[in-house]
């Protein structure tokens, strides 16, 4: 079957439609919201995520090779913090988990002889 071309969010409108349902009612400690395009609309939804969630902005793209002005990227989580408390957001790449991001910036755990050896 052909992959299907990437759609807009909610039909354009971003996580408006979805978020009143969605954000209070999933099961997570973090949502991670993919806002590196303007198909991800604004942040306006960030208004309805309950205060035990913490929210993960997808600002820097994978998509293309631009690279993000870093002043482009402050101003965008400033704008954010206007509707959310800063101390539960955070940044990460669009289409990767900051639990990924952190495990290849972390040595590897020894596995197999390896692991056996290191309390010896």
């Amino acid at each position: 079957m052909p992959r299907q071309p990437a759609q807009p969010l909610a039909g354009g409108r971003g996580y408006d439609a979805i978020a009143a349902p969605v954000f209070g009612r999933v099961h997570a400690d973090r949502l991670l919201l993919e806002y590196d395009d303007e198909r991800s609309g604004t942040f306006d939804p960030l208004r309805l995520v309950p205060d035990d969630k913490v929210v993960v902005l997808g600002l820097v793209t994978t998509k293309t090779s631009r690279i993000e002005p870093l002043e482009q990227i402050k101003a965008r989580l400033d704008e954010a913090s206007s509707l959310i408390d800063p101390g539960r957001l955070a940044l990460s790449p669009q289409c990767e988990s900051p639990m990924r991001l952190a495990s290849l910036a972390s040595p590897p755990v020894p596995t197999g002889s390896a692991a056996a050896g290191a309390g010896a």
